[in-house]
């Protein structure tokens, strides 16, 4: 699957895995894994539950100081 993310989707999901943040991959992404049809966007559920959520928005406060490139606003809190 990795040959259909960029650097920047790599990145986000390591900061998950390390982190062991609950989520689960879908649309084009996931079916680019069965479909070989790999699309541009990258899109992620993250489970919110109340200690996961600390955990994704830390993820995410992480990936956007980063990247700042790429995150076209840094929110005062996260909403997720």
């Amino acid at each position: 699957m990795s040959g259909c993310l960029n650097e920047y989707h790599l990145q986000f999901l390591k900061l998950l895995i390390d982190r062991s943040c609950r989520f689960l991959i879908i649309g084009g992404q996931a079916r680019a894994v069965h479909h070989f049809t790999p699309t541009r966007d990258f899109d992620v559920w993250v489970d919110v539950s109340q200690s996961n959520k600390l955990i994704a928005e830390q993820c995410i406060s992480a990936w956007m100081a980063r990247y700042p490139l790429h995150a076209p606003f840094l929110p005062r809190s996260l909403s997720l």
